[in-house]
């Protein structure tokens, strides 16, 4: 389960004996699945990786301020960086082209919603093989794993389809209310906690299930105080 999708099982005690070192993003991916902290650990980086991080940033950015040409010439150039086996990389990218949309004669063009579900499926399956959107218990999930499940239950939301919105909620939140513990000993995971807590409330409202909305909203407060993260309070408020 902590390695599916990211390297093999050998690779694993080889990085445990101390006679490998993992890449950054695959170090992240591991100890975000275990719930570790990734903050508090470091690796020295190569001048590539160095590089693909600061690509990675700027195109969130891009996505953040909908600059989506700038965003899609810096994705351009990050996809010459890409290794065989980098999955997590290909998630990136594959996740960014969902927001960026695609050049057409010069125009921006954005997926259709059916279309943004099928990439976000095709992106989670490149670190989660075995992903069963009915059963994420029998997975461990990174931030950004998470992240992509929550966009995809969105997209339905968008596209209208509620009842499958909330399904996908409905799994994320069994999710993490087994993994609680562990998610929340991260400042990269914690938020999501919230976050999910929000889109599920909202939602639920969205269907007309109020008093069921309101329990979850209620337990998004709980977690937006034990957390002291106040990001979605008045949201949830």
């Amino acid at each position: 389960q902590l390695c599916e999708g990211i390297c093999e099982p050998s690779n694993i005690s080889r990085i445990e004996n101390g006679y490998q070192l993992p890449s950054r993003s695959k170090m992240t991916a591991l100890l975000q699945r275990l719930g570790l902290p990734s903050e508090k650990y470091y690796a020295l980086l190569s001048d590539v990786e160095v590089e693909i991080s600061n690509l990675q940033a700027e195109i969130t950015s891009h996505i953040v301020r909908r600059e989506y040409h700038e965003g899609l010439e810096k994705l351009a150039q990050l996809e010459t960086m890409i290794e065989d086996d980098d999955n997590i990389l290909k998630q990136f990218i594959l996740s960014c082209k969902v927001a960026l949309g695609k050049r057409d004669k010069g125009n921006i063009v954005h997926y259709s919603d059916d279309e943004r579900i099928e990439m976000l499926y095709e992106a989670i399956r490149l670190t989660v093989p075995r992903f069963d959107i009915d059963d994420l218990s029998a997975h461990l999930l990174s931030a950004d794993e998470i992240k992509i499940i929550n966009q995809i239950g969105i997209t339905y939301q968008f596209n209208c389809q509620y009842k499958a919105a909330i399904a996908i909620f409905y799994e994320l939140m069994r999710y993490i209310k087994k993994h609680f513990r562990t998610l929340t000993q991260s400042l990269e995971t914690a938020p999501i906690v919230i976050l999910i807590a929000y889109n599920y409330s909202q939602f639920l409202n969205f269907d007309a299930r109020y008093e069921d909305s309101l329990e979850i909203a209620e337990l998004g407060l709980e977690y937006s105080k034990s957390l002291r993260n106040s990001s979605y309070l008045g949201s949830l408020l």
